[in-house]
């Protein structure tokens, strides 16, 4: 078994995939070429600002064809990610930032919060990272499948948010038990909905590329939009959906047929 769920995702993906898009973005198709490039890309700003191995960075961003690559980056890094609910409010943001204490945090350039001007940063492609701290840059040293992957939290809208450390390993062992529920080919499109700070969006990302699969990066708007989502699934022909009980409802009351166009459909959710 593979050490990192980078290594089992990047490895290989030129014969996995060939000239087909990796993701399909609202701002433009991801190739494997711009996927290395981009992850490769956010894996050395971190380690030349001294992020690595035992380190959290914090991701504030949309799905956009950034968010994969930022992702995988900070896995090559040896650091774990943590994503901030796009849209937050401030004062949950906070909390959030208070209980995972991360050493860095990539945040797409326009999300940025006013208070965080005047951090040392540095510019990487669309997002911009900011730094909380002043640190030398590093060398990647060797990593173990029991180091933390990522970190996911509640909302903290009832008290100080909850943080459940992810290591690699869970998420091996997650994404190879997935593939005996729904076996993803090449001619399949994965609509991948889920917030990249809730656990489903793990396989929706990850097993996707795993794979060789393209998956069509729903952004929040459309996501949280019956008609827009509907109409997106039948554009891309989205064979595989990972959904919420309540937004799988609505979609079939919004049209029965979706149903029959898609031949899997993944339904989850908590409480």
């Amino acid at each position: 078994m593979t050490a990192s769920v980078d290594e089992l995702v990047l490895t290989g993906l030129s014969e996995r995939f060939g000239v087909r898009p990796v993701q399909l973005c609202v701002d433009g198709e991801l190739s494997v070429t711009a996927l290395v490039q981009r992850s490769t890309q956010v894996r050395e700003a971190l380690l030349r600002a001294g992020v690595g191995r035992g380190n959290v960075v914090a991701v504030k961003g949309r799905r956009d064809s950034w968010l994969l690559p930022t992702l995988l980056g900070i896995l090559g890094a040896g650091a774990a990610y943590t994503v901030i609910p796009y849209n937050s409010p401030q004062a949950v943001e906070a909390l959030l930032l208070e209980t995972v204490e991360p050493a860095a945090m990539v945040v797409w350039e326009d999300l940025h919060p006013a208070s965080w001007r005047g951090r040392p940063s540095m510019a990487l492609g669309d997002a911009v990272v900011f730094l909380f701290g002043s640190f030398e840059p590093v060398s990647p040293s060797p990593r173990s499948i029991d180091d933390p992957a990522y970190i996911i939290t509640t909302s903290g809208t009832s008290g100080t948010p909850k943080a459940v450390l992810v290591p690699h390993r869970a998420v091996l062992a997650f994404l190879d038990a997935a593939r005996g529920v729904v076996a993803l080919s090449s001619s399949d499109v994965v609509a991948a909905r889920s917030s990249a700070a809730f656990d489903l969006s793990v396989w929706e990302l990850f097993a996707s590329v795993e794979a060789g699969t393209t998956a069509v990066l729903v952004v929040e708007g459309v996501a949280a939009d019956t008609a827009r989502l509907h109409e997106l699934l039948a554009q891309t022909g989205a064979s595989v959906l990972s959904t919420t009980p309540s937004a799988a409802y609505q979609l079939g009351a919004y049209d029965e047929a979706i149903g029959g166009r898609a031949r899997a459909a993944i339904v989850a959710g908590g409480r």
